[in-house]
Formats: structure tokens, C-alpha cells, sequence
């Protein structure tokens, strides 16, 4: 009898390649039946032969820098919704802005937890195996995204200008754009 008062079973074999031959089994298991017929067999086969292991060697070098993407992403939301409740909180007078410095410690924020997250997410690009080829398509699909962006970052800023002059009052009030005036 063991311990917790169950008949003692086979001993289950110690060791990393057992562990990794136990997480692999589980793992099979949770595939669908059919998946599980046609490829379970050779997938246990595969990670007994040579384990986990080889598998996941050098992903540790990848840990600390997505983890520091992960830990920037939190504190650019952060910001954004410490933004927001101060906001509604205590927004400005009407027809005022806030001051230069407090607007200027938000966007330093906010730069800083985006160049932390680029950095971090650029390092671990580079020890990542990915292939040459890879990244020159990568290379494309972001260009056309950062283009995009930069053509709504731009027509979002003429839009604003051109409301500001437009309408300056109303550009300048706290009332949101399309809300109608409310009379007494």
C-alpha cells in the first residue's frame, strides 16, 4: 500500500526523458480520436526516441525577452486605462487642455512602454530560428501594415486640424463630436 492508502501501482521510471514521455502522452490525449489513430503512435515514438528535449532546446533564450514584451504590453494598457480614469475623474475645465507636463509624462509613458516592447520583441526575433526567407515575408507584410497605419495616423491628424479650424469651439469643448446640443 502506498501512502495515501491506494494499492502501489508499477513504479513509474524518474528522469527527464520519462517526464517528457508522461507530457507527451497527455498531450496525445487531447487530441481528437481520429487524429490520435493516425498520429499518436508516431508522435509517443518520436518524443521517446529523442524527448522534449531537442524540441524545446533554446526556446529559454526566448523567456526573458517575451517576457518583457508581455510585461510592456500590460504597461501600455496600463497607462491607457490609468488615462482614461483620470479623465473621468477630473477632466479638464472646458475650452482648457492639461498641462504640457502632465501630457508630456503620459506620452513619455506610453513611448517608453512601446520602445521597451519593440526592443524586446526585435531581440527575441533574433534568437529565434526562424529563417532568412521567413523574415523577408514578414519584412513585406509589415511594411504594408506600417504604411497603412501611417496613412490613417495621417488622416487622422488632417481631420483633426481641419475640425479644430473649422470649429474651434467645438474642438476644444469636452462634448463628444456628433452629440447634439442639449437645451433646456
Amino acid at each position: 500500500m502506498s501512502q495515501a492508502g491506494r494499492p502501489a501501482g508499477p513504479a513509474r521510471p524518474a528522469g527527464p526523458a520519462a517526464r517528457s514521455a508522461r507530457l507527451a502522452a497527455v498531450l496525445v490525449r487531447a487530441y481528437p480520436r481520429s487524429w490520435r489513430e493516425r498520429y499518436g503512435d508516431e508522435v509517443l515514438a518520436w518524443v521517446e526516441e529523442g524527448g522534449l528535449g531537442p524540441a524545446l532546446a533554446g526556446r529559454r533564450a526566448l523567456w526573458r525577452p517575451l517576457g518583457l514584451v508581455a510585461v510592456a504590453v500590460l504597461w501600455f494598457a496600463g497607462t491607457l486605462a490609468l488615462l482614461a480614469w483620470r479623465a473621468r475623474s477630473t477632466p479638464p475645465p472646458t475650452g482648457r487642455m492639461s498641462s504640457a507636463a502632465e501630457v508630456s509624462g503620459w506620452l513619455a509613458s506610453l513611448l517608453l512602454a512601446a520602445t521597451v516592447g519593440v526592443a524586446a520583441a526585435v531581440t527575441a526575433v533574433r534568437r529565434s530560428e526562424l529563417g532568412l526567407g521567413l523574415l523577408r515575408f514578414g519584412a513585406a507584410a509589415v511594411a504594408v501594415v506600417a504604411a497603412a497605419m501611417l496613412v490613417m495616423l495621417g488622416a487622422t491628424v488632417w481631420w483633426g486640424l481641419a475640425l479644430r479650424s473649422a470649429d474651434p469651439a467645438k474642438a476644444e469643448s469636452a462634448t463628444p463630436l456628433g452629440t447634439p446640443p442639449v437645451t433646456a
